[in-house]
C-alpha cells in the first residue's frame, strides 16, 4: 500500500459490481462514481498533499503553544479548503442512486484498522474525554478543556461506530460463510 492510499483510505470504496466510489463527505454524504483510474489517481494524490499540509499546520500551531484562537481561526479555513476540494473534484461525476446501509460504506475503513486498534483508539478518546471534563472542573483553562471535551466526543462516536460497523462486518461475513 503506497503512501497514498494510506492517506485517502476513507475517501473511496468499491461496491460489489467494481465500481470506485469516492466519497469527499465521509460515510454520510453521497457517494460519486468514479469513471477511471487515472481520475482517482489524481484525487488521491492532490488529497494526500492536503491531508499533510494541514496535519503541519495542525501541529505545528500546537507545538508554538499559540492561543487557542489560532485553532479556531485556521480549522474552518482547513474545512472550507476541504469542502471546495470535494466539489472540485465531484463535478461531474454521476453520483450513485442507491444508499449502502453505514456498515457497507464504512468498509475501508474497517478492513484498515484493527480491532485492537480501534478499541485502543476509543479507550484513547474517552480518557480526552475525562481529561476535558478535569480541566473545566479546574476552572483556569474552560476553552482548552472544552475544545478537547468536543474533539474528544467526536472521536469517540467516531471510533464507536467504526468498531461497531467491524463487528457488524465480521458477523455478516460469519452468516454468509456458513
Amino acid at each position: 500500500m503506497s503512501i497514498s492510499d494510506f492517506l485517502t483510505t476513507y475517501l473511496f470504496r468499491k461496491t460489489a459490481s467494481g465500481k470506485t466510489l469516492f466519497r469527499p463527505w465521509g460515510y454520510l454524504g453521497p457517494e460519486y462514481v468514479v469513471e477511471d483510474d487515472s481520475r482517482k489517481r489524481r484525487i488521491q494524490m492532490i488529497y494526500s498533499y492536503w491531508v499533510v499540509i494541514s496535519s503541519v499546520i495542525v501541529i505545528v500551531i500546537a507545538l508554538y503553544d499559540v492561543e487557542l484562537f489560532y485553532y479556531f481561526f485556521f480549522l474552518p479555513i482547513i474545512f472550507l479548503i476541504n469542502a471546495l476540494l470535494g466539489r472540485y473534484f465531484t463535478r461531474g461525476m454521476p453520483i450513485l442512486e442507491e444508499k449502502a446501509p453505514i456498515s457497507e460504506r464504512m468498509t475501508p475503513i474497517t478492513q484498515f484498522y484493527s480491532r485492537r486498534m480501534l478499541t485502543f483508539c476509543l479507550i484513547g478518546s474517552v480518557l480526552g474525554i475525562l481529561l476535558g471534563v478535569y480541566i473545566l472542573q479546574m476552572g483556569g483553562f474552560i476553552l482548552n478543556g472544552l475544545f478537547l471535551l468536543s474533539i474528544s466526543l467526536l472521536l469517540t462516536l467516531y471510533f464507536y461506530l467504526v468498531l461497531r460497523a467491524k463487528t457488524q462486518l465480521a458477523q455478516w461475513e460469519d452468516d454468509n460463510s456458513s
